[in-house]
């Protein structure tokens, strides 16, 4: 990783010094490459990870639309040891079948944006949902559960914010 942030931080100085050759305009490069060097050095810290993962898996125990990987006592300071989540990628869910699509978009709607936004308690929030760490792991009985997996980005909400949030959104409307 320290190999690739370096190669990232020439091609980026590079790219700041010659601004003008290739036309990057007010884009503010060395600033915009911080933020992402500070939000992958977040997503490294494993003990931190590990943390967020036991939290998660607390804050979703009595939610049978939501499966969080139980942390092993096997994990180290340097390796995450995790329940193995069955399932398939959210985009290969239920293919050839758009009604079937359409539940689990409802889903996938509801439980990173609609429940952290509305939930009458604070609220955790899952913060890199991409289709890798976002699973579809659904059953019979619970045909649109939602695994997800790596919570080494993660924030809470409390009520208060939230309350203002919605009230920004409701007057923009």
């Amino acid at each position: 990783i320290q190999q690739d942030v370096a190669s990232i931080e020439r091609a980026v100085v590079f790219l700041e010094d010659h601004r003008a050759t290739y036309d990057i305009g007010s884009i503010a490069l060395i600033e915009m490459f911080s933020q992402v060097l500070e939000s992958l050095e977040q997503e490294i810290q494993v003990l931190d990870e590990q943390a967020n993962l036991r939290r998660a898996g607390e804050y979703f125990a009595s939610d049978p639309r939501v499966i969080v990987p139980a942390l092993y006592d096997l994990s180290t300071t340097e390796v995450t040891v995790m329940e193995r989540v069955e399932g398939f990628r959210v985009t290969d869910a239920y293919l050839g079948d758009p009604v079937a699509r359409k539940r689990l978009a409802r889903r996938l709607l509801d439980i990173p944006v609609f429940d952290v936004l509305f939930a009458a308690v604070d609220t955790l929030f899952h913060g890199d949902p991409h289709a890798g760490n976002v699973f579809w792991s659904g059953t019979a009985a619970r045909p649109n559960r939602i695994g997800l997996l790596d919570w080494g980005l993660m924030g809470g909400f409390e009520l208060g914010r939230r309350r203002k949030l919605v009230q920004i959104m409701i007057g923009l409307d």
